[in-house]
């Protein structure tokens, strides 16, 4: 639920030029750039009293007053209420709802203090957040006496019994905060305020959204990270392989180019016959028989000697071949293995092997232009953290010392920027400082 915000400024006779060209916007130029002159016509006074604000006030204190004895200089002759809420409140209110809302609160100034004692009502349309001023004449059984009439109890009264009305009207609003000793700001003290809490408010803000932009940077480099990793990982897998694979290859061909070990074939044994010695001579005698079957081996194995010579030949030749072959791959291996990786069963080109090691250095490279730029992040996370910190310290200082003098104003502030709990927990420190220098005082004196 949205808060009743209502402040008052008390103005005295050199006051109400300055404020009656505000109210009715009586200037060519304004310092204000938060008034759309564009507007400003369809600013409204409740009131409708003719002529200037000093006349009118005058004529309320002369109808009234029952001394003869001329008004103070420096009396308060107006009390000047801005009543409003924030813009969540009037963001989408009906117009006319919105008028009702400025006339129910005129209406109850007009019950509690006199309608007689109202000068002005005047609704601003033309700035940021709708608001009105109301003047009221401080005037008591025929004395202006403002001290009186909006004593501190009088005030509490009023911002209890304000929004108990408008809500009985149908206004979803509450009172403000309580505060025994607040001070009411000036006009443009209260609106230097309420910038300030725009200023803060933005600078928070942007602050927040640099913040989440730098983690969601930091998270896009992780992930490029995880994946530059996985890429160089399975870089490095494919380079193993084809290690592992040349290692293989190699042993392979030592093994070819090793001569294999030939024996030469054996040949059956011719046959011999049993020769007697009985027989010796010139010539050996045998027995036919015996001969035809000596005969017959000898053929027989010349013959398989033959085809053995043949193939001996054969298998010589192609060994020969498959040496110089074998000699020339194991070269040309050796040379390889320097510079070409394997893959399966061919050789990968120099070309392509150059390609991997350059992708390899760039993923490397990679990897470190990242880890920097994460350190780089995480100094510039660290250094927005102390921007931010030094920043809640100043909104807290800022609240504590303005505190007393606007506490509804340094509440909502607190509120809005969700400082409630550390503004409280800094006072309480500051109670228990104070405590602890008033005890060594009290210490000290008791020694001397």
């Amino acid at each position: 639920m949205s808060m009743l915000v209502a402040r008052m400024q008390k103005m005295k006779a050199g006051n109400l030029s300055g404020m009656e060209k505000h109210n009715k916007r009586i200037f060519q130029n304004h310092s204000n750039p938060d008034i759309d002159t564009s507007l400003s016509d369809q600013n409204y006074d409740l009131m409708n009293r003719e002529g200037k604000y000093k006349d009118i006030v005058t004529e309320i204190i002369e109808s009234q007053k029952i001394s003869q004895r001329a008004t103070r200089k420096d009396a308060v002759l107006v009390s000047e209420w801005i009543i409003t809420s924030d813009q969540a409140f009037f963001k989408n209110m009906d117009p006319n709802e919105r008028d009702r809302f400025f006339q129910e609160a005129t209406d109850w100034f007009k019950e509690r203090y006199g309608e007689q004692n109202l000068a002005y009502a005047h609704v601003h349309l033309d700035e940021t957040t709708p608001h009105m001023h109301l003047g009221v004449v401080p005037m008591r059984d025929g004395k202006l006496q403002a001290k009186n009439v909006f004593n501190r109890e009088e005030l509490r009264h009023l911002q209890d019994e304000l929004p108990k009305h408008l809500r009985e009207k149908g206004f979803e609003i509450d009172r403000g905060a309580e505060e025994s000793e607040r001070k009411h700001l000036s006009i443009p003290e209260y609106k230097k305020a309420m910038e300030s809490v725009k200023e803060l408010d933005v600078e928070r803000q942007k602050k927040s959204q640099e913040i989440i932009k730098t983690v969601s940077q930091i998270d896009e480099l992780q992930s490029a990270k995880s994946a530059l990793q996985d890429e160089y990982e399975a870089h490095k897998a494919i380079v193993n392989e084809f290690k592992q694979r040349g290692k293989g290859l190699v042993e392979t061909t030592k093994k070819l180019v090793e001569k294999p070990p030939y024996k030469a074939p054996e040949v059956e044994s011719i046959f011999q016959p049993e020769v007697s010695d009985d027989f010796l001579g010139k010539n050996v005698k045998m027995k036919k028989e015996d001969y035809s079957k000596m005969i017959e081996s000898q053929n027989t194995s010349l013959e398989k000697h033959k085809i053995l010579t043949n193939r001996f030949d054969l298998v010589a030749e192609t060994l020969e071949k498959a040496n110089r072959i074998n000699y020339q791959l194991s070269a040309e291996l050796e040379k390889a293995k320097k510079a070409i990786p394997v893959q399966t069963d061919d050789f990968v080109s120099k070309t392509e092997h150059e390609k991997i090691k350059r992708e390899l250095k760039i993923s490397e490279q990679r990897h470190e232009q990242k880890d920097f730029i994460i350190q780089q992040q995480q100094v510039e996370i660290k250094d927005l953290k102390q921007i931010v910190n030094q920043f809640k310290m100043v909104c807290i200082d800022f609240i504590k010392e303005k505190r007393h003098q606007a506490f509804d104003l340094m509440s909502d502030l607190a509120k809005k920027l969700h400082l409630v709990k550390d503004v409280n927990e800094s006072i309480k420190q500051d109670k228990e400082r104070e405590q602890e220098k008033s005890r060594h005082q009290d210490d000290s004196e008791m020694e001397l």
